[in-house]
C-alpha cells in the first residue's frame, strides 16, 4: 500500500505539479487535520473550480489503495498502472477478500508535508570527524543508544572526548569551515507518522534518496 502511494505521489507531482487541481482530494469540512493520523478512515471530497484558490498543496490527500477508500477520479487509471507495474497485481486485490479475512481497508495521506520547527546545524570535516569518533560513528544517537544511557544514568550531552570538544562540536557557528572537503548537515524537525526529512533532502540537493545517495550527501 505505501509503496504505491509512494509511486502515485511522485507521478502526481511529476505529471501536474504542486499545484491543487479538480479532482483532488482533501478532508472532508468535518474532519480535522489530525484525522489522516488516527485509526478511523477519514471523510474526504474531491475539490472543484470553486476550491481551488482555497485549496494548498498539503491540504491535499492521496488513498492508499483499500476496500473502504475512494481515488481521485483522475488518478485512477495511475493507481492501475503502478500497481501492475510495481507489485505485479491488479488494483483490484486491494477491494477484494483476502487471505485470512483480513480486509485492506485503506488509509488516506497527505501528498506533501510541511516540516514544523525546523532546525539545522552545520558541522566542518573536522567537527563531524570528532563527533563521530565519540558517538560510534554516528552524528547523531539512536533512540535506542539515548534510551540506554538514560537508563544507566549517563548524561546525554556528555561527550566522550574533552569538554572542549563537546562545546566544538555542538556549536559549529563558532568554528571556521574549511573551504574544502566535505562537511555534514544535522537536520531536525517534527512530523507526522509516515514523513521522512530524507525526502527533503533529496528534493533540495536534488540527489537520489537511496542508500548510495544519502551517504553521498
Amino acid at each position: 500500500q505505501s509503496l504505491i502511494f509512494n509511486h502515485v505521489a511522485s507521478r502526481r507531482l511529476r505529471e501536474f505539479g504542486t499545484e491543487p487541481r479538480i479532482g483532488d482530494l482533501v478532508l472532508a469540512p468535518s474532519e480535522t487535520s489530525s484525522s489522516v493520523t488516527t485509526r478511523r478512515l477519514a471523510d474526504v471530497m474531491e475539490i472543484a473550480e470553486a476550491d481551488l484558490q482555497h485549496v494548498q498543496a498539503e491540504d491535499l490527500v492521496l488513498p492508499l489503495p483499500g476496500s473502504g477508500i475512494r481515488y481521485p477520479t483522475y488518478l485512477q487509471k495511475v493507481y492501475e498502472e503502478v500497481s501492475l507495474e510495481v507489485l505485479k497485481l491488479p488494483l483490484s486485490v486491494f477491494h477484494e477478500a483476502p487471505p485470512f479475512g483480513m480486509p485492506l481497508v485503506g488509509d488516506y495521506r497527505r501528498m506533501v508535508v510541511k516540516p514544523m520547527c525546523v532546525e539545522w546545524e552545520v558541522l566542518s570535516p573536522e567537527e563531524a570527524a570528532a563527533r563521530a569518533r565519540s558517538n560510534k560513528g554516528r552524528l547523531l544517537k539512536t533512540d535506542a543508544q539515548r534510551l540506554l544511557e538514560a537508563q544507566a544514568g549517563v548524561n546525554l550531552t556528555h561527550n566522550a572526548e574533552s569538554p572542549q570538544n563537546q562545546e566544538k562540536a555542538f556549536h559549529p557557528k563558532n568554528a571556521s569551515i574549511p573551504s574544502t572537503g566535505t562537511g555534514s548537515i544535522i537536520l531536525k524537525c517534527d512530523l507526522p507518522s509516515s514523513s521522512y526529512l530524507t525526502v527533503a533532502v533529496r528534493e533540495v540537493t536534488r540527489k537520489d534518496d537511496g542508500w548510495q545517495g544519502v551517504n553521498k550527501l
